[in-house]
């Protein structure tokens, strides 16, 4: 599923709580690689001499769930929140077929709705409404991304992508990309909304929001306001037949 930055922080707090409830701090900091005190910090959150909250990184997430046997991903996910049942019980299913040997991925379909206009308001809890069978093999010749297990999908609407894809089309996101490294399509959440973009880099910092239908304009993110600006994803596959 799709998150901010804060969402990923409080449920990977909650999982390093639910870790440190199971066992001893000293244990869990020595096969993590860290110490103890540092495993608090992260516990709470606490601001650095830079004013910033002490925030739990992907390679810290990655060596906490390798440590502890975790699935990859299973440190961003809200202990608190059990995922919605779907139809013929259809995330059941994913999981243990996630597990086989075989070549089916089954990604996540998301009732997250991102807009290529105006913008859809970011939910604050997502549902995993099914799974979609993709071959691995399908990925590794096709596709770019950072892992298979990061994918997801979600619906855009509107026509300001047009014609790169179109109103209700399915995209294939690559979630394990959280930063504007190269210029593409990205899933990106602003001022609340989430939007489908394309964003190219200005050489002094700036961010160039563009839609590819030439009736609207570009909107300019400036250096300074990027703090605004979530990355929840890079736009990989669009299930029109294009790749991105």
């Amino acid at each position: 599923m799709l998150m901010t930055k804060e969402e990923r922080q409080r449920n990977r707090r909650a999982r390093l709580a639910q870790i440190l409830n199971e066992e001893k701090a000293v244990d869990i900091a020595k096969k993590a690689g860290t110490d103890e005190a540092y495993l608090s910090q992260l516990k709470t959150g606490v601001k650095t001499k830079k004013g910033t909250i002490r925030s739990i990184t992907d390679d810290m997430a990655e060596r906490l769930e390798k440590a502890f046997g975790k699935q990859s991903g299973w440190m961003d996910t809200n202990p608190h929140t059990a995922t919605a049942p779907t139809t013929n019980n259809v995330t059941n299913i994913a999981d243990k077929l996630l597990q086989s040997p075989n070549d089916d991925l089954f990604v996540p379909i998301s009732d997250a709705t991102a807009s290529m206009g105006n913008g859809k308001a970011v939910l604050s809890h997502e549902i995993v409404i099914g799974h979609l069978k993709v071959s691995r093999q399908w990925i590794r010749n096709t596709l770019s991304i950072s892992k298979p297990d990061n994918l997801a999908v979600i619906t855009a609407f509107g026509d300001s992508m047009a014609p790169t894809f179109s109103d209700g089309d399915t995209l294939l996101i690559d979630r394990g990309v959280n930063k504007m490294k190269v210029d593409a399509v990205y899933v990106i959440a602003m001022n609340d909304e989430l939007f489908v973009k394309r964003v190219q880099r200005r050489m002094d910092g700036a961010l160039v929001i563009k839609s590819d239908n030439p009736l609207y304009d570009p909107y300019i993110v400036e250096n300074g306001d990027k703090d605004g600006l979530d990355v929840l994803g890079r736009v990989a596959w669009v299930w029109n037949g294009k790749k991105l």
